[in-house]
């Protein structure tokens, strides 16, 4: 079979002019958008921060309402600040292991240390459960820390605090 040679000179015009055109490829990397606007128009924006969906969303900040509504006490609690009462949504069983060895910090510390929390954010929201790190500031040190929140019926309770 012989070629065209119209064919391959059209071939290789469209090929040309594609790229100057402005014509993504999108298997060519692009560059990366300055601006928030361009970031938000960009092809690749949702391989950034993908969409979640309105019930993930919800589910996302009901797991973080209860990741701080338990740090609010459990912090308090590891530097020998309040009492294990005061821990909300937590499994039994986590319950019962804080309370038969809590976790505590350094008496030098604990005196003056207001523990708060920093940042905290969904890192993984897998039904029924959620990975939520977490990072601390006590005024002297700052620290991470990440809870595993699980789904128990329709309550989110935090199993794990490492």
């Amino acid at each position: 079979m012989r070629a065209r040679p119209h064919l391959v000179a059209l071939v290789a015009a469209a090929a040309l002019a594609s790229t100057s055109c402005g014509v993504h490829d999108p298997y060519q990397p692009s560059a990366p958008p300055t601006t928030p606007a361009q970031a938000q128009a960009s092809p690749d924006a949702d391989e950034v921060t993908p969409h979640l969906s309105p019930a993930q969303r919800d589910a996302q900040h009901l797991v973080e309402r209860v990741a701080r509504g338990f740090l609010a006490g459990y912090l308090p609690y590891s530097y020998g600040q309040a009492s294990a009462r005061r821990i909300r949504a937590a499994t039994p069983a986590l319950r019962h292991d804080l309370e038969t060895d809590p976790p505590r910090v350094s008496a030098t510390v604990t005196h003056t240390a207001r523990p708060r929390v920093l940042q905290l954010h969904t890192s993984g929201l897998d039904d029924p459960r959620a990975y939520v790190p977490a990072q601390i500031d006590d005024g002297s040190r700052t620290y991470a820390t990440s809870l595993t929140i699980e789904r128990r019926g329709r309550r989110w309770l935090v199993a794990a605090v490492r």
